[in-house]
């Protein structure tokens, strides 16, 4: 029940990723123009910026750039057969979620669903394979921390557990100590009953003495 749980929560998440991965308008340049904007949940920014230099690297472009990536003359024939400028901005909103905006320039024009539909569409294809990846893999690093912070939970658990099982030990320990100390007490008080009695029996007896002592 709780993998079906987990499976359905991924596959709701993909969905929202998908959904989230749009057309619009960005900074690119300082300049505003036609892009693909998309959301990362739950992401590192410098783990995505890395992966995205990663990526443009494998379609032959040379790669630069920090805060707006440029990708000179990528070659993703997913897309086209031509080479492209890629520009990439990441940015975090109010949320802390990654927004990524991406901008392919066709030489001198950026690529907009209007006039190139077909392109438009595999371009979002692409970014949208990029986002699933980089979700996937943002999901997978939060739930291995969640699972150590579980675990050090676990761990801390035990060890009070462990330790409430010494004082447990101790307090029994202490409980059959002291049983014992008072059965020695009532032991001990007999005994001093008893000497007490032989010390009246032996003041008597020394009072009688006395009383016999001779006449000089």
């Amino acid at each position: 029940m709780k993998t079906l749980i987990t499976i359905s929560l991924i596959f709701l998440s993909f969905i929202g990723f998908a959904q989230s991965v749009t057309e619009g308008e960005a900074f690119i340049s300082g300049v505003k123009q036609n892009a693909i904007i998309a959301t990362i949940p739950q992401a590192d920014i410098e783990v995505v910026m890395k992966e995205w230099k990663s990526l443009m690297k494998k379609y032959k472009a040379e790669v630069s750039g920090k805060d707006e990536i440029f990708a000179n003359n990528a070659v993703i024939k997913s897309i086209t057969d031509n080479s492209m400028d890629v520009f990439a901005r990441f940015e975090l909103n109010k949320d802390k979620e990654v927004v990524v905006s991406i901008a392919f320039d066709l030489g001198g024009f950026y690529m907009n669903s209007s006039a190139q539909p077909e392109l438009f569409k595999e371009a979002k294809k692409f970014v949208e394979k990029f986002v699933e990846s980089q979700s996937k893999s943002a999901y997978k690093d939060n739930l291995k921390i969640e699972e150590k912070v579980l675990s050090g939970m676990e761990k801390e658990k035990k060890k009070l557990e462990k330790a409430n099982e010494k004082l447990e030990k101790k307090n029994e320990d202490l409980r059959n100590q002291i049983k014992d100390n008072t059965q020695t007490i009532k032991g001990n008080q007999a005994a001093i009953d008893n000497k007490i009695k032989e010390i009246d029996d032996q003041a008597n007896k020394i009072k009688s003495l006395k009383k016999e002592k001779p006449k000089m």
